[in-house]
């Protein structure tokens, strides 16, 4: 093949050591990790308002925004506002930073762990 006119059969690895290969720099993925985790703290918001909710009638009363549908018109409210919070905050201070994305995957799946705990019948039942 060394006869192609041309065609340069060499590997990266055998190239002269004057020959370097630019480098890209990687572009920041805290924002994608701020929107993966705050959908986590969402989950278990979700989750921890359900269990209060069961716990303390008053705070149910409380989450009631509809009446025919009961509270569950409130923890939904609730979540979605403390998951938007969590966005915003966590956008603002990772935007501009490379992280571990297994990391935040890892804490994603915790907090929704916990999110799923929390609404789970017989978990809130005790706490009711």
């Amino acid at each position: 093949m060394s006869g192609v006119r041309g065609f340069d059969d060499r590997f990266p690895d055998d190239l002269a050591e004057d020959e370097e290969y630019d480098q890209e720099e990687l572009e920041p993925n805290g924002g994608i990790v701020a929107a993966v985790v705050a959908a986590g703290v969402g989950c278990a918001a979700l989750g921890a308002v359900t269990v209060a909710s069961a716990a303390w009638s008053s705070f149910a009363d409380f989450l009631t925004l509809y009446d025919p549908a009961g509270p569950l018109t409130g923890k939904a409210t609730l979540a979605v506002l403390i998951y938007l919070i969590a966005w915003v905050n966590l956008h603002a201070r990772l935007r501009d930073r490379e992280l571990h994305l297994f990391r935040a995957f890892l804490l994603t799946l915790a907090l929704l762990g916990v999110g799923l705990l929390g609404t789970f019948p017989p978990v809130y039942h005790l706490f009711g």
